[in-house]
């Protein structure tokens, strides 16, 4: 079959559900909010994994919810599968005109600059910062907001030594848990975290992948300990402190390997 009739089963079958299948029935927008951000992380551990032979599948888990979506939307009358196309479709050709159109860009730089252009004049978004989702996980947010915000010309961080400044918050971040003060500790761990961004984001590393990639092997060497444990038919409340600092450490170390 062709992507275009594989697409049309899809959407058909969807519809079926809707009609006959009790649980899919009862869903509604809400209800998938949890199932559409499920999907997501799906996909993006399957890349992390490297594992490739279950992206396809994984995708399309994740494509039945906007199709899911979509079904339920036109059911309503809001819009429907074929409106979410045109309205990507029509999106892509008209914030591409070095493609579709006589406009040049040699370089991503051009396109993003190109891009901004496009949706500031022609779609009228009322900020720069408009499209941000504000849903996003904080280090993802943190860096598409830094980035907009650069593309106006205005960066933050010019003239400022990132690593001095994170210390610096580190320094104080340090000292309000000492001092057990709550609110400078929130306000210090926020801008220490902006800054870390900032950096990872500097040296071309995306600092969320980067996070769930440690606290994956943070995980995984605490099972691993876990498991070792339950081997010898203990558990952790049969240890020591000196035996649970051990642990501690291996499991630590862990996160600094890979």
């Amino acid at each position: 079959m062709t992507v275009g009739e594989e697409f049309s089963r899809l959407v058909d079958i969807m519809r079926r559900l809707r009609r006959e299948c009790p649980w899919d029935r009862a869903q509604t927008h809400e209800s998938l909010r949890a199932y559409l951000l499920e999907e997501t992380y799906e996909v993006l551990h399957t890349l992390d994994a490297g594992g490739y032979d279950g992206l396809c599948e994984e995708l399309g888990d994740l494509m039945l919810q906007v199709v899911f979506h979509a079904e339920i939307a036109d059911e309503v009358g809001r819009f429907g599968m074929e409106d979410v196309l045109s309205s990507i479709n029509d999106k892509l050709v008209r914030r591409h005109p070095h493609v579709f159109g006589d406009k040049e860009a040699e370089t991503p730089a051009d396109v993003v600059r190109q891009w901004e252009s496009i949706k500031s004049v022609q779609e009228s978004k009322p900020s720069s910062l408009a499209g941000v989702p504000a849903a996003l996980p904080a280090l993802v947010k943190a860096v598409r907001v830094l980035t907009k915000i650069r593309q106006t010309g205005v960066d933050p961080f010019g003239g400022v030594a990132s690593d001095d400044e994170a210390r610096r918050w580190l320094d104080r971040l340090s000292d309000a848990v000492g001092k057990q003060d709550a609110v400078t500790a929130v306000r210090a761990a926020g801008v220490l975290s902006l800054f870390v961004a900032e950096m990872a984001d500097r040296a071309g590393v995306n600092a969320e992948d980067a996070l769930r990639a440690t606290v994956t092997r943070l995980g995984d060497a605490f099972r691993e300990q876990e498991r070792s444990l339950k081997e010898d038919g203990r558990s952790f409340a049969d240890l020591s402190d000196e035996e649970l600092n051990r642990i501690a450490a291996k499991v630590l170390a862990a996160c600094e390997e890979g």
